[in-house]
């Protein structure tokens, strides 16, 4: 990788997980942070933060994580009011069919 890192193509993140695992084990060998950095493309304080995993978690915990996605916008409580009110007929709700479209779901 190199210091023209940033024009390359954007790396998967089964990519970035291997990328991050080989610097974690050049870091463990005593491999210095500037060093790691200009090997792999990063900066230093990406390569200081894996350090930072690696002595706390260990090498695993450099593996990729789920990304968490987008926060919901109903609470619980409101998901569950909202199965009541599919179970009833949209005429009982005022729509002049008795089909729940996604837009009157919405």
């Amino acid at each position: 990788m190199g210091q023209d890192a940033h024009y390359q193509v954007k790396l998967t993140r089964e990519q970035m997980e291997e990328r991050r695992r080989l610097a974690g084990a050049d870091l463990l060998a005593g491999m210095k942070h500037a060093d790691v950095a200009r090997k792999y493309g990063v900066s230093q304080p990406v390569v200081s933060k894996w350090d930072k995993i690696i002595r706390a978690e260990g090498i695993e915990g450099l593996r990729m994580h789920k990304a968490p996605g987008k926060m919901p916008k109903l609470t619980e409580q409101k998901k569950e009011r909202l199965k009541e009110i599919l179970t009833e007929c949209p005429l009982a709700h005022g729509w002049e069919t008795d089909i729940w479209t996604s837009r009157r779901v919405k």
